[in-house]
């Protein structure tokens, strides 16, 4: 079984990104993989970071990661059930126009799954956790699980090689899936 992320992809120009988060939110509850209340009883408005650019992609990887319309119903269409969604606009700094069509995506499923064997992984002069570079799932300990939070690393977001395929059939943009052995650190 191969594994990969699923990642904003940062290799395109003038890509949306978002800025400061509303005080009330925690950006490490959201890496957890536990159920969270929601953020407010509306949508919840996020400025766009200062330095955004104008085009929209179908994830875009914060502090928070936020899916759009599209990449909510690809996921949800393929039976994936262990997110929860929070409506989200998104404000551009400047013009102040605002986007809808985004969710505030809670992955449950904190998944402690490395194969330490077969990962990189760069020690740190502290002698606190290493840095993950190349790595590598282990599946028995993954799981029947097609979308997780890496618990040795929970800003990354892993997917289940089925689940890439699927999202690989649709038009989205901006939604980069490579392999974990692909991995080079943040």
């Amino acid at each position: 079984m191969n594994y990969y992320l699923l990642e904003q992809d940062l290799r395109i120009p003038n890509i949306a990104t978002v800025g400061d988060v509303p005080e009330n939110i925690e950006p490490l509850d959201w890496m957890r993989g536990q159920r969270l209340p929601a953020p407010g009883p509306g949508p919840l408005r996020l400025m766009l970071s200062s330095m955004s650019g104008e085009e929209p992609t179908d994830i875009i990887g914060s502090l928070l990661t936020l899916f759009s319309d599209d990449l909510k119903g690809a996921l949800t269409q393929f039976g994936i059930d262990n997110i929860d969604y929070f409506p989200v606009e998104l404000q551009h700094p400047l013009t102040h126009e605002v986007w809808r069509g985004y969710w505030l995506a809670n992955i449950i499923g904190l998944v402690a799954c490395l194969d330490v064997s077969r990962s990189v992984i760069l020690p740190r002069p502290s002698g606190a956790r290493g840095h993950l570079r190349s790595f590598y799932v282990d599946p028995d300990r993954a799981g029947d699980r097609r979308i997780f939070r890496l618990a040795e690393d929970p800003t990354l977001i892993i997917l289940r090689e089925d689940v890439r395929r699927h999202l690989q059939s649709l038009p989205l943009g901006g939604v980069r899936m490579r392999h974990t052995k692909s991995y080079g650190g943040p």
